[in-house]
């Protein structure tokens, strides 16, 4: 995996609360979603930093910003220029206020295991873009998955919905031409049904999967792992349609 340098230390934080999410007791769940959260926040800082002139930031602006969460999340969204939906970072803030209280509450606090899995989701999936992260695209038409645990199906769900996502925007924009602002992920769909880049039954299941991922990341309702590798395997399969539908054109 190549990734950008400046990322690295959100993505050591974030691995190592993936480390105690899989320990899964009260404990390993508070230090996971603590140390998702902190991935997070040193993340959005360090790609504002990093990319600080090129976003048009101030540089009071930036270190005002970097204060607080609230203001450093909106300085992101006012001047990211990634597909994120506003949803997305809505489910941010609200985890974060679950972090804070465990943070100055204290050991009396327990989250919920499906709480943690749905921060690490949304957080890893932003990482991803943040440092422009190379997702590797396995060379097959599925993955042997029965055997690997909770925590790496919902990790290689999200990162196949984002690898798709990412492809199949490129596509529009490169290929097809699209001309109008960044289109989020159910827009594509909408538009390549108009193209006839997928069949209706297709774009039916990623719809559904699309509903999945947004319950995930917004309501913490963790799909079954039967439907996680069914999805991932779709998912896998749908970027192989891709890929060739964007070399013949």
């Amino acid at each position: 995996m190549e990734t950008d340098q400046w990322g690295r230390g959100s993505l050591e934080l974030i691995e190592h609360g993936l480390n105690h999410l899989k320990q899964g007791n009260d404990f390993d769940l508070r230090i996971a979603l603590i140390s998702i959260d902190n991935a997070l926040e040193i993340g959005i800082k360090t790609y504002l930093t990093k990319n600080r002139r090129a976003l048009g930031i101030e540089r009071k602006k930036l270190k005002d910003s970097k204060k607080y969460f609230p203001q450093i999340l909106d300085l992101f969204e006012a001047t990211h220029q990634l597909g994120v939906m506003k949803e997305d970072l809505d489910a941010i803030e609200f985890y974060h206020s679950i972090r804070n209280n465990l943070y100055h509450e204290g050991i009396g606090i327990t989250v919920e295991k499906r709480i943690v899995e749905a921060y690490y989701a949304i957080v890893n999936n932003l990482l991803l873009e943040l440092f422009n992260i190379k997702k590797e695209m396995e060379d097959k038409e599925s993955l042997d998955l029965q055997d690997t645990n909770k925590e790496y199906l919902i990790n290689q769900f999200s990162r196949k919905i984002n690898s798709v996502e990412a492809l199949l925007r490129e596509f529009l924009i490169v290929k097809l031409k699209f001309d109008g602002e960044k289109p989020f992920f159910g827009e594509m769909l909408k538009i390549a049904g108009e193209k006839k880049i997928f069949t209706e039954n297709e774009l039916n299941v990623l719809d559904d999967i699309r509903k999945r991922r947004n319950n995930l990341y917004h309501n913490a309702i963790v799909p079954s792992e039967a439907i996680l590798i069914s999805d991932i395997n779709f998912l896998i399969n749908t970027m192989l349609v891709l890929k060739r539908k964007y070399d013949e054109i």
